[in-house]
């Protein structure tokens, strides 16, 4: 892989210098790891905790339990109305696409 021209630059007598990713990219294994992480920080900020036993399940004092599976959110709850609001919720922070219900 070649340093772009753009940010190559010089210090003293070195001009490679490594390439920093601001975002994961798709195809890579780390994806799944970046959206969990910022998943996790959105969830502990809208009061969710994570259930210490399997780290990809999150309870609210309301009784609504999300469990993660890679890029998929189950929800669970008997209150629709409650899903609906927490869907909305989730719309406004990310691109999400809702699946409808599980059978």
């Amino acid at each position: 892989m070649q340093q772009s021209s753009r940010f190559e630059q010089k210090e003293s007598n070195e001009t490679f210098l490594a390439c920093r990713l601001n975002k994961a990219l798709y195809e890579l294994k780390q994806t799944s790891r970046e959206w969990y992480a910022i998943l996790k920080v959105y969830l502990i900020f809208i009061d969710y905790q994570r259930v210490e036993i399997d780290h990809s399940v999150f309870i609210h004092d309301n009784d609504i339990i999300i469990a993660i599976y890679v890029n998929d959110l189950l929800i669970l709850e008997p209150n629709i109305f409650d899903i609906e609001a927490l869907k909305l919720q989730f719309a406004e922070r990310f691109q999400m696409k809702d699946l409808d219900s599980i059978e």
